[in-house]
């Protein structure tokens, strides 16, 4: 006896999975642009500016210790290891930018890099005289 329940349910379970219903007309979820998720910024690394007087500017908007902190926070909770360039004027003592960097650890950020903007003097020594410049 308990071989024909076997063979019935074996043969009866294909059937079921094909009469299956399915809904085809439900739409496919997609995810939302990572901007559009608390105005993160979809950008590969985070800009900080550290200015000559010592104030912060995030992404071009001047920004305090505390509202960098915050903004930090909410970004490393939602992004694992976000990239920040912290650029430092070249009159800013050693400290504040070491400040920025604390800021960032506090926040949750390990990923942290550094960039220069050369002076004028160092861009015009970089560029070729005119002798050099290919003729066409």
């Amino acid at each position: 006896m308990k071989t024909y329940l076997t063979l019935i349910l074996l043969m009866a379970i294909p059937c079921l999975a094909e009469n299956k219903p399915e809904n085809k007309s439900a739409p496919e979820l997609q995810n939302p642009p990572v901007e559009a998720i608390q105005g993160l910024p979809a950008k590969p690394e985070i800009i900080i500016n550290v200015l000559e007087d010592g104030a912060i500017k995030v992404e071009g908007i001047l920004v305090t210790k505390e509202e960098l902190l915050e903004k930090l926070r909410t970004i490393a909770n939602m992004i694992k290891d976000q990239p920040v360039r912290i650029r430092g004027d070249r009159k800013v003592p050693y400290g504040t930018i070491v400040d920025v960097i604390d800021v960032c650890r506090k926040a949750g950020i390990s990923n942290i890099s550094f960039s220069t903007i050369p002076t004028k003097q160092e861009t015009e020594q970089a560029e070729p005289s005119n002798g050099d410049k290919p003729s066409n």
